[in-house]
């Protein structure tokens, strides 16, 4: 997982890339993406991907988005969750920043 600044700046833009090899074939059919400061969630997102990975191959994702300018100081966590076609939770990642 790579998140992009190193250092999030409120006010511009982050992406979070998240890069594996899947062990069977999918057919994703969107990613489920949460933002948490402590047990808080702050934003969900649904994001459609429709992409086919065949096993053994190498896939990336990537999330971009704009820090908004009003946002507490703290550890944040933001969760993604691949999902199939079928509805199946193929993946989650998860991934810590500090404002």
């Amino acid at each position: 997982i790579v998140i992009s600044p190193d250092t999030v700046i409120k006010g511009q833009t982050m992406s979070v890339t998240g890069t594996g090899t899947a062990v069977v074939d999918l057919s994703l059919k969107k990613v489920h993406m949460v933002v948490k400061l402590g047990s808080a969630t702050l934003a969900t997102e649904d994001k459609a991907i429709e992409k086919t990975i065949v096993a053994g191959e190498a896939t990336s994702f990537e999330y971009s988005g704009t820090v908004p300018k009003i946002l507490f100081p703290g550890k944040y966590e933001i969760t993604a969750t691949l999902l199939t076609t079928s509805g199946e939770t193929v993946s989650c990642i998860k991934a810590k920043f500090s404002i």
